[in-house]
């Protein structure tokens, strides 16, 4: 048995769930050690996450050998298919290190808040961001207020009836 980290396998268009091994094979074949945590697409842009990269494929031939890497954007994998969600402008996907929002042409740093063309505002202090997100972090888009929530754990501990914790289990951000 051979894993592959870096392969997929495509079902040809209109032929949804049939997967003709071994062709319709794409293999970035970057050797990065990696695994792929999720898979996003956008127009005709495939994202490709990792743990610590982000690979954006151009998929608009439809022949996957005629596939290429449009981008690598080292540290924005993500460490679980949980930390990426649709929304009206885009992929939405947060790591450790921040949240972006891509719309197939343009990545948009959610975490910076540019009101002033000169000014850039850090909405979020780095570190109280690191210490929120883990591997039990997830997002998801409400489209009746074109908000996303991303939510701290989604796993919950019963409770004993003590006081809780107000930094455990539930935060979010909106």
């Amino acid at each position: 048995k051979r894993i592959y980290n870096d392969r997929m396998v495509m079902t040809p268009p209109g032929k949804y769930s049939t997967f003709p091994y071994p062709n319709n094979v794409f293999d970035l074949d970057v050797s990065d050690g990696d695994e792929i945590t999720a898979l996003a697409s956008i127009n005709s842009k495939l994202m490709q996450f990792k743990r610590g990269i982000l690979y954006i494929v151009d998929v608009s031939s439809g022949v996957p050998s005629q596939f290429y890497i449009d981008k690598r954007l080292r540290h924005k994998g993500i460490e679980h298919k949980n930390h990426w969600c649709e929304t009206h402008d885009g992929i939405f996907f947060f790591n450790t290190y921040g949240a972006w929002i891509y719309d197939g042409d343009e990545m948009k740093d959610v975490f910076v808040n540019r009101d002033d063309e000169d000014k850039k505002q850090q909405r979020i202090d780095p570190d109280v961001w690191n210490e929120f997100v883990s591997s039990t972090s997830m997002c998801e888009f409400n489209p009746l207020t074109n908000e996303v929530v991303i939510l701290k754990s989604h796993t919950m501990a019963a409770w004993d009836g003590s006081d809780v914790d107000t930094k455990s289990d539930g935060d979010c951000y909106v």
